[in-house]
């Protein structure tokens, strides 16, 4: 038995090294979750904030059909819409009209229009996405809708001359 262990310890071990090509996947493959990782923003800067959320797709719990189209997620772009547009968005629904503050109909109503921004000809309106959003992902649509209005609101502030 003796003789056995040390005939195991005396066995050289074989090392597979990687290839060149294996180097350079792995390689590739750092390189593109770095690409992918999101930069960290100052949640305390306005602009960045406001930026940060401007633009992007909000992936559907539950997709909304559209006669044979299925809509699995919304691209959405705040920056988009126009003065009017806004106004408009913003105006929607019953409820108070503070420019300060948004009700959850009219967040809704203002990611609703950024997402209709964003759709092809002949997909899907304002009204389509306001009225069959499902629960869960108008939660979220209100949230982002809420979040890029109160952080461009003060990114505003910082634009205001005091002259």
């Amino acid at each position: 038995m003796a003789e056995n262990v040390n005939e195991n310890v005396n066995e050289e071990v074989a090392v597979e090294t990687p290839n060149e090509a294996e180097i350079q996947e792995g390689q590739q493959a750092v390189e593109m979750a770095k690409a992918d990782a999101k930069p960290k923003i100052n949640p305390f800067d306005p602009d960045e904030a406001a930026k940060s959320i401007r633009h992007g797709k909000l992936i559907l719990a539950e997709p909304i059909e559209d006669g044979e189209q299925k809509y699995e997620e919304l691209e959405y772009d705040f920056g988009a819409m126009k003065g009017l547009e806004l106004a408009r968005a913003l105006d929607f629904g019953d409820g108070p009209k503070d420019s300060f503050r948004l009700t959850d109909v009219q967040a809704l109503n203002y990611f609703a229009c950024a997402a209709a921004k964003c759709q092809k000809p002949g997909g899907l309106d304002a009204t389509d996405i306001r009225e069959r959003i499902g629960g869960m992902d108008a939660i979220k649509a209100i949230q982002l809708a809420t979040v890029f209005f109160r952080a461009s609101s003060r990114a505003g502030d910082k634009r205001l001359s005091k002259a």
